[in-house]
């Protein structure tokens, strides 16, 4: 997950206690030193949530001084009712975020929110990325959609397909859209907005032997351009090279 790292726990904790979540100013999983050396540790950050959440609450009681048992998920029992609620922080904010930190949890997140108001239902990761690929056939009726393949909604995934055409399409679609979030958060993060300073605010997107970037580009006469770029390593995963530039 890009924007979290891992580090060595000090001292011997609790054997049961394979890795722990610290709210430094970069977040990072503490490992304990008991673990192998080689080998893959499973983080909870996208596919449990309910035992990411428990694994926050222990370390929050342990640094309180409560000793908990292991974390662990488990279902909501029969009878449970609300006792505090904390609203998180409103959609421009949060999305704000998960651009500046790159952080996918939160994409996923925002993806399954939406469509559970598109549904009224909670869907699993899959299902809830099958409704917004119906939903983007459904408003670009347009734009050829073949091949178009989002096994979840951040993108990690060695399943997810797309085009420069097809993310070229959605991008337009974002700007232009009434009341739309896009532009807003484009201009909050352009210091030269309105001063006909070249600019390039774009996104950029990372997997193993492959590259994407989009954004738009401002041009020195003002004209503003959007732009998608694909790539792989040639060696690796087959050549492959993509480039749509948007009026």
């Amino acid at each position: 997950m890009t924007g979290i790292g891992t580090a060595v726990l000090d001292g011997q904790p609790d054997p049961r206690i394979a890795f722990v979540f610290a709210a430094t100013p970069s977040p990072r999983w503490l490992l304990s030193p008991q673990l192998p050396a080689r080998g893959r540790v499973f983080l909870p950050v996208k596919t449990e949530p309910a035992l990411l959440a428990a694994e926050l609450f222990t370390t929050l009681a342990t640094r309180a001084g409560l000793a908990l048992p292991a974390a662990q998920a488990g279902a909501l029992p029969t009878g449970a009712r609300e006792i505090a609620r904390v609203e998180s922080a409103p959609l421009a904010d949060v999305i704000e975020k998960m651009l500046d930190y790159s952080n996918n949890l939160t994409a996923e997140l925002v993806g399954l929110a939406t469509s559970r108001a598109l549904t009224g239902q909670g869907l699993t990761l899959a299902a809830s990325a099958e409704r917004l690929t119906r939903w983007w056939r459904e408003q670009l009726p347009a734009t050829s959609f073949r091949g178009f393949v989002a096994a979840n909604h951040s993108g990690l995934s060695a399943t997810t397909r797309t085009t420069p055409r097809q993310l070229g399409a959605i991008l337009r679609h974002g700007l232009a859209a009434p009341a739309a979030l896009l532009p807003a958060l484009l201009e909050a993060h352009d210091p030269d907005a309105g001063t006909g300073e070249p600019a390039v605010r774009a996104k950029s997107g990372t997997m193993h032997y492959a590259d994407g970037l989009v954004g738009l580009l401002r041009a020195p006469d003002g004209q503003e351009r959007g732009f998608v770029i694909l790539l792989t390593d040639a060696r690796q995963h087959g050549h492959y090279f993509g480039m749509v530039l948007i009026e």
